[in-house]
């Protein structure tokens, strides 16, 4: 037993020893979280922040589909980097998402979606820019890039769509 507990001590002091200090990131803001909703839930299932479905629509009467893209929210100090990104096809403005990653800046969170395209997340208090990823490395959100402000008191209901005009 004593052999046992000693091993495992000087196991935890090999690996506290071997983490060296540059490789372990030195602020909060150096993380980032990837959250996929579990198919078992349709409902909020927080108390204050956004919740909803992400559709796909294609045509002027189609019948939104649930898509699984990818939520970015964006740090509010990366606005500018992100609206530098933004070009226009089609009259739809789309966003360079590998051009952020080459300048550093990454989603705070990454919200996917379940199975029926539904999303929660809960802000806090803070302000995040928000896009969709609908393509690989090509960001969107209708009317351009949301800046959207949690509130601790609040769970709003916010339908997310996909609606421009395909062009493949």
């Amino acid at each position: 037993m004593r052999i046992k507990i000693t091993l495992s001590a000087l196991l935890f002091f090999a690996i506290a020893v071997s983490c060296k200090k540059e490789s372990v990131p030195q602020k909060p803001t150096d993380f980032n979280f990837k959250v996929k909703m579990s198919d078992k839930i349709n409902d909020a299932t927080i108390i204050s922040g956004l919740y909803g479905h992400l559709k796909k629509f294609e045509g002027l009467d189609s019948v939104g589909v649930p898509v699984q893209n990818s939520i970015l929210l964006y740090d509010i100090e990366h606005k500018e980097a992100i609206e530098g990104v933004a070009y226009q096809s089609e009259g739809t403005t789309f966003y360079d998402l590998k051009n952020l990653k080459k300048k550093d800046i990454e989603p705070k969170f990454t919200v996917i979606p379940n199975k029926n395209g539904f999303y929660q997340f809960d802000l806090g208090d803070l302000e995040y820019c928000v896009l969709i990823e609908v393509k690989k490395n090509t960001g969107y959100y209708r009317g351009g890039m949301q800046v959207i402000k949690g509130a601790s008191d609040q769970l709003n209901d916010r339908e997310l769509r996909i609606d421009y005009k395909s062009t493949r």
